[in-house]
């Protein structure tokens, strides 16, 4: 599953089914960019996690003016324990 959620509202929810490789992940932040860009048209930031499927998409999403933030693996902002 894959969706965005904030104050400024909510993109539809994606649901797939196998395995995430950065081709179908890359696919999936294609389909719903023009959506995000709509619900957030001053900007927005993107996060996700350090998987090897994540990292590798990370060129094409920057051809595509996504902005990443980046965290530490093992962050305890994504991580209290």
């Amino acid at each position: 599953m894959l969706g965005k959620i904030s104050s400024e509202g909510a993109t539809s929810l994606h649901i797939y089914k196998g395995t995430l490789d950065t081709d179908t992940y890359c696919d999936i932040l294609e389909e719903h960019k023009l959506e995000m860009d709509q619900i957030f048209p001053r900007g927005y930031e993107f996060q996700h996690e350090n998987l090897p499927t994540h990292l590798a998409a990370e060129d094409w999403m920057t051809r595509q003016h996504f902005k990443i933030v980046n965290f530490p693996t093992y962050s305890p902002d994504l991580s209290p324990y």
